[in-house]
């Protein structure tokens, strides 16, 4: 008996001390929940980007600052963008994990994080997605529309969707840029170039009974209606898209949208035949990068922080996100608190209006028709949101919104309704 339970005070010992080499040192953010790790990888990814920013002057191309939007372009040779890992931590892609280059990492963190090698630097990704960009025009008279331009973190490479891939079109493109890290493929085969496969599609909403004529004066006298983000809306032509989230502008409450459901100045909008407002401004132009539109509260309504589902947007957050973070869509038809972000700064061009958007966010979430304009919101408990942006559009798995920061800037507004 005493020597069964000295093996076990010694097997345990052994268990112990082979824990400890195997997992220590344990930090405080490891012993965190995942959402509070994330939200410091995340504190940690901008806090690096602000000192790249602060080592030198920065790149300013043709897609960048022109409608106020300011992203962060002077990136080190060595850096390849980062990832949140399973654990909710940072890891810091590099073409070389030299002790130099640890170092000057960690020094602009502040604290040790973990990397990984990869082939080309984020630096390079952008400038090719720049440079092949710039043949968008010449490209198209020619038959070839690009249709996607993505510095992907996720892979790697710059990927080019092209509608209607061929060779001879790849070709063509290569012509004028053919650098190693530029993958060009068909715009349908973004999804699964990236890890996303193609969603069931969402039943089709039932459609509600008209109203009487009694029940529409009703509605239209509702003065006080309390609105914010997730709320389906129709415009003077009948068609629905999602409210994003109460904001002001010029002193003005109002309500921000979808800037191509809103892209014309005095378009009306309503909420349950209640009078939202008309739009006085749009961001919706070529070049934008933010599919946004401001429409100014009508008499009828109170611009709120409240959301559809009950819940509050509290904070917008200007910060940019690393890929694989979890996040949230509010829409009208869809709500999703699964989703997961991929890669930004994307440019995409929207054939069916002839504009390019350019610093897209794009991500894989749940959404149908009529979601646009949704809030897209990280979830930190207590039924309150984050805000990081609104649902541009859908394109099979892949969906793309537009970040808070570039719909402030492009839009002038002066902040949120937070409450």
């Amino acid at each position: 008996m005493k020597k069964s339970a000295k093996f076990c005070a010694a097997l345990l010992a052994g268990i112990l001390s082979f824990s400890c080499l195997a997992f220590a040192p344990v930090s405080a953010e490891e012993k965190l929940d995942y959402a509070a790790v994330e939200r410091h990888s995340n504190e940690l990814y901008n806090k690096i980007l602000n000192g790249f920013d602060s080592q030198g002057p920065r790149r300013v191309t043709a897609t960048e600052d022109k409608n106020g939007m300011r992203l962060s372009e002077n990136y080190p040779y060595y850096y390849g963008g980062t990832y949140i890992n399973d654990d909710g931590r940072l890891v810091v892609l590099v073409t070389e994990q030299s002790p130099e280059v640890l170092s000057a990492l960690e020094d602009l963190a502040g604290e040790e994080v973990l990397t990984e090698q990869c082939d080309f630097s984020y630096r390079q990704l952008r400038e090719a997605q720049d440079e092949v960009w710039r043949y968008h025009k010449t490209l198209m008279d020619q038959g070839i529309y690009m249709m996607t331009a993505i510095p992907s973190v996720i892979a790697g490479r710059t990927l080019i969707g092209i509608q209607d891939w061929t060779p001879e079109k790849e070709a063509a493109i290569r012509s004028y840029v053919d650098l190693d890290c530029v993958e060009i493929l068909d715009d349908t085969e973004l999804g699964e170039r990236l890890g996303v496969m193609e969603e069931e599609p969402a039943p089709a909403p039932e459609e509600a009974e008209p109203l009487t004529e009694a029940e529409q004066r009703v509605e239209a006298a509702r003065a006080g209606l309390s609105i914010g983000g997730g709320y389906r809306i129709l415009n003077s032509n009948g068609v629905p898209s999602t409210t994003g989230f109460a904001a002001k502008r010029n002193g003005v409450s109002g309500i921000v949208i979808s800037g191509h459901a809103g892209r014309s100045v005095g378009k009306q909008f309503r909420y349950n035949n209640t009078l939202i407002g008309s739009v006085s401004v749009t961001a919706f132009r070529e070049g934008t990068m933010a599919d946004a539109a401001f429409v100014p509260a009508s008499s009828l309504v109170t611009p709120s922080a409240k959301l559809a589902n009950g819940a509050k947007i509290f904070y917008a957050n200007e910060n940019v996100f690393s890929a694989k973070t979890k996040i949230g869509i509010i829409g009208a038809l869809t709500k999703d608190f699964n989703g997961e972000l991929l890669d930004d700064g994307v440019t995409k061009y929207d054939y069916k209006t002839n504009v390019t958007i350019c610093g897209l966010v794009v991500c894989k979430y749940n959404s149908v028709d009529g979601d646009s304009g949704a809030p897209i919101i990280k979830d930190y408990g207590s039924n309150n949101y984050e805000l990081i942006g609104i649902h541009s559009s859908a394109e099979g798995a892949l969906k793309y919104f537009s970040p808070y920061k570039a719909i402030k800037e492009n839009l002038g507004l002066s902040g949120i309704i937070a409450g």
